[in-house]
């Protein structure tokens, strides 16, 4: 693969995002309106900022607005926070600093540096990153993590402002009684927008602790990220696993990546080679049905034609017709006591349509002295239908040989 055409992931730019889509912006840190269950204009679940249709609540994101530059919660969680231990002193106000010739972060005694995320945020440039340690043991998604640092703008490394999810996703319950509960993400934001209230409100007071309430803002914001992370990619319940392999999807197959079991002496006389990947038969026959479908049919097709199949072509197409074939696939996939069944002859089900062979330098087929069975049927089909590349194997728990027919 061209690896300028590959699909690539980097950091959302939030300020980008909110401009090209027309977000708007949750102020009310009250979710309902004052003495009723209306739900606020500018609250988390205002429908002038996230719609009232089921459309809009499914697709309209919101945003907060921070009171200042904010290190983005990936880059501060597995960067900063794991490779990099004073900044949290930095960010909370507790540890002083200075740069030195060399844009060295060099701690001081208090009084004789500068602390807090402004501080940060405004001499970030001038600030040489080279130091931050990274472990041997360390995965290497983490170092390119450290080195998109030096690559990144800053203004993509810090945020001021916070996408929320759209409604549907964290929408209110009814709980016992009548009584309206928020979704845990909602407590989240509403905690968030709790933080940037005080601060707002105390800042301009000398004996306010801007930096702890900004670090706890950082923090806030972390949590949220991680949480929706979490919620997004992991476990049983999450957006990935429902969604995007959720079986409910056409073609697709999820399997779980192993090492094949070697019980023989020469690695040759494995029956998957070494640099080849192992298809389970019912995987190829979910995520290529139409083409083994068809496959299926051609073989039959043919053998009816070489009369190895009974009866009028209409009774074949009435048995065996694309319909029919998509069932033989459910039952192979859904039913292991059933893949075994043998395929019977469309004018008499007590007789089996039986496996034939074309011998080497032979020009006749000759029929095996055994019926054809649902297994023979779809492993055929799917090697002589799906293009699979000389990297890939089909199994099959029975052993089947492609070269019948």
């Amino acid at each position: 693969m061209d690896i300028n055409s590959a699909m690539r992931i980097g950091l959302l730019n939030p300020e980008k995002f909110i401009r090209e889509h027309d977000v708007k912006f949750v102020d009310d840190i009250h979710v309902f309106q004052s003495g009723g269950d209306e739900p606020s204009d500018e609250g988390l679940l205002s429908p002038i900022i996230f719609g009232d249709t089921l459309k809009e609540r499914r697709k309209k994101l919101g945003a907060i607005k921070l009171d200042g530059y904010y290190i983005h919660p990936l880059i501060y969680s597995r960067i900063f926070k794991r490779h990099w231990r004073q900044i949290d002193g930095l960010i909370s106000g507790e540890t002083e600093f200075k740069i030195n010739s060399e844009g060295n972060l060099v701690e001081v005694e208090e009084g004789e540096g500068q602390t807090g995320l402004e501080f940060f945020y405004e001499n970030f440039n001038k600030i040489n990153l080279d130091n931050l340690e990274i472990k041997d043991n360390d995965s290497y998604i983490l170092k390119q993590l450290k080195e998109s640092i030096h690559n990144l703008d800053r203004n993509k490394l810090f945020v001021d402002k916070w996408l929320i999810i759209p409604l549907m996703f964290r929408d209110v319950h009814e709980a016992e009684g009548g009584h309206i509960s928020l979704d845990i993400i909602n407590e989240k934001y509403k905690k968030l927008l709790s933080y940037i209230k005080v601060i707002e409100n105390g800042k301009d007071n000398p004996l306010f602790d801007l930096n702890q309430m900004r670090y706890r803002v950082q923090i806030q914001i972390t949590e949220i990220f991680k949480f929706l992370l979490d919620k997004s990619l992991k476990g049983k319940d999450s957006v990935a696993k429902r969604q995007v392999q959720s079986k409910k999807i056409d073609y697709a197959s999820r399997l779980v990546m192993s090492a094949p079991s070697f019980n023989n002496e020469v690695i040759g006389e494995s029956p998957i080679d070494i640099d080849t990947i192992g298809l389970p038969l019912s995987s190829v026959c979910d995520m290529y049905a139409p083409f083994v479908i068809n496959g299926m049919y051609n073989i039959l097709e043919t053998k009816f034609n070489r009369g190895e199949i009974k009866g009028t072509k209409e009774e074949f197409d009435d048995m065996y017709n694309k319909q029919e074939l998509h069932e033989i696939i459910n039952t192979y996939t859904s039913s292991w006591g059933e893949r075994l069944n043998y395929l019977p002859q469309p004018n008499n089900k007590e007789e089996h349509i039986m496996l034939s062979a074309l011998e080497e330098n032979d020009s006749e087929w000759t029929e095996l002295n055994r019926p054809m069975t649902i297994t023979d049927l779809l492993y055929q089909s799917a090697y002589m239908t799906v293009e699979l590349g000389d990297k890939y194997d089909i199994l099959s728990r029975y052993p089947i040989s492609k070269m019948v027919a």
